[in-house]
């Protein structure tokens, strides 16, 4: 599994082309997002381009940070980064 963590919100359209490309390859993927990263996930149509991905999931810190909603994804904590960062044979940082 390949496991993307995006900690700043500038990398929208290479995430998303990212998650893209993994599903048609077969590959697995997941999503950590934190800091301002978070902020991706209040547009539907980044939603949209991620949606393939295994597992996405959302520091509940960060969330709560920028957004008094619900969270879109699941949301965790950097415990769960960590388990994540265990599974995954690959990691990219955004």
């Amino acid at each position: 599994m390949i496991l993307i963590t995006v900690s700043t919100e500038d990398s929208a359209r290479l995430i998303k082309n990212l998650v893209g490309a993994c599903s048609r390859q077969g590959q697995a993927v997941a999503l950590f997002f934190t800091g301002s990263g978070v902020r991706l996930l209040d547009e539907q149509n980044f939603l949209r381009g991620i949606d393939s991905a295994g597992e996405a999931v959302a520091c509940g810190e960060s969330w709560r940070h920028f957004f008094s909603d619900l969270c879109p994804i699941s949301e965790g904590s950097q415990t769960d980064h960590s388990r994540l960062i265990s599974q995954a044979s690959h990691l990219l940082s955004f």
